[in-house]
């Protein structure tokens, strides 16, 4: 992976080198164009100045001179509209390089926190597991018989009936595949159920997409998340 990271690095350099060599040609160009207004406005002025005693050999050289300069401006709107299609081309790649190094980060980093989330959650239930699995049987019926036990549980079966795990599509912009696959992280209220719907279809989502990644956080304030169960790699 890291040398992954090293390879786009590179190719970002290098377009960024080439993108400023672009840059420098654009100076160049505006130097120029404002030569050519320069011309321009010379010639303006010159026939303007034309009279009928203007010699038929000055005419001549007047017409040359137009004809030269519209040549002149003609060649250099195409160089102008060269470099600017040359400079969005490397432009837009490094931004889908930099967007591609940012998700290589970003999945190098997950796994560490989520390590380090899992190993919490095993200690804490390991826990609790030697705190209940060290009662005898009476101890564990006097445990589940407790008035506060009893509502708890009551709470999480209500809870359980009343929400719903939600799965679905949604866009990928820039993709080889139009949509990925999703699900939420955790079930989540009935009532939410259709709104969470109609929402997975307004999403875009950016390519590249790997399986795991969050593509909305806290989904309606339910706490739970999109969680993409598919990939997408860039077209």
């Amino acid at each position: 992976m890291a040398l992954k990271q090293l390879l786009i690095g590179k190719k970002i350099s290098d377009l960024r080198a080439q993108l400023e060599t672009l840059l420098q040609t654009r100076d160049n160009l505006v130097t120029r164009r404002a030569e050519m207004k320069r011309r321009e406005e010379e010639l303006e002025a010159s026939v303007n100045e034309i009279t009928e005693e203007t010699s038929q050999e000055d005419r001549d050289a007047l017409d040359a001179l137009t004809q030269e300069w519209e040549g002149d401006d003609a060649a250099l709107t195409q160089e102008e509209n060269d470099n600017q299609q040359a400079r969005e081309g490397i432009e837009t790649q490094i931004a889908g390089l930099e967007q591609e190094l940012s998700a290589i980060n970003a999945r190098m980093k997950a796994p560490a926190a989520q390590q380090r989330t899992e190993a919490r959650k095993d200690e804490t239930n390991m826990n609790t597991r030697k705190i209940f699995f060290g009662m005898n049987h009476q101890e564990r019926d006097a445990f589940f018989a407790r008035e506060d036990v009893t509502k708890f549980l009551g709470n999480v079966r209500a809870a359980i009936r009343e929400k719903r795990t939600v799965t679905g599509t949604v866009r990928v912009v820039g993709g080889a595949a139009p949509v990925v696959s999703v699900r939420t992280s955790r079930p989540i209220p009935k009532e939410k159920v259709l709104e969470l719907a109609q929402l997975m279809g307004k999403i875009r989502v950016q390519a590249p997409v790997c399986p795991g990644d969050v593509v909305a956080a806290n989904v309606l304030d339910t706490g739970s998340d999109l969680l993409a169960t598919c990939g997408a790699a860039i077209d």
